[in-house]
């Protein structure tokens, strides 16, 4: 007769966060330090069933971003929307758009 014992492992796994570019570990500068990199692309579909999309996403260490990313991003001619906290989520306007933000053509 063969008798089983359950064991139940515990395990703790740290997680970090590595910058992709220099490949050193994010670290947080303090309790009210708010800084954070986002970088990422969401691209597909989406369905009233579900979202399709796939998500792209870059890990970015300050440093990197005000000395690699940003001048880089800036020299392909990329503009940047600045303003505090509270615009988090505004998207700039084009006047040019319909509600479902399509371009009006010209003449139109």
């Amino acid at each position: 007769m063969r008798y089983r014992k359950n064991v139940v492992r515990r395990t703790i796994a740290v997680s970090r966060t590595v910058c992709d570019f220099c490949k050193k570990t994010i670290e947080h500068k303090g309790t009210f330090n708010g800084d954070a990199v986002t970088i990422e692309a969401f691209r597909g579909c989406v369905f009233p069933e579900g979202d399709a999309r796939v998500v792209e996403r870059v890990d970015c260490c300050d440093e990197c971003w005000e000395e690699k990313v940003r001048p880089a991003l800036e020299a392909l001619g990329a503009t940047f929307y600045e303003g505090g906290a509270e615009n988090l989520l505004t998207l700039p306007i084009d006047p040019d758009a319909t509600s479902d933000g399509q371009r009006i053509p010209s003449g139109a």
